[in-house]
């Protein structure tokens, strides 16, 4: 049944069936690595929220880039000539 071969009352099944007369079907399990996906997933996230962070950053700091140069210019003593 199923492929098996049966000789003297012992049979031999192919992959996927067992049992005396290769009755039963198998459980083979799914050889995906779904962790090995989640954690590209999640790293690739995390990239892409670093990435969004540092252009925001980027956006703020020229946005104020007036503000901070003249707060700079505050802390540092004029030198006279």
């Amino acid at each position: 049944m199923n492929g098996g071969v049966c000789l003297n009352g012992a049979c031999t099944c192919r992959a996927g069936y067992e049992g005396k007369f290769c009755q039963i079907v198998e459980y083979v399990p799914d050889k995906t690595n779904y962790t090995k996906y989640l954690k590209y997933f999640l790293f690739f996230i995390i990239m892409i929220l670093i990435i969004i962070g540092l252009l925001f950053g980027g956006y703020l700091l020229l946005k104020n880039a007036d503000k901070i140069k003249e707060r700079l210019a505050d802390m540092v003593p004029k030198r006279e000539q």
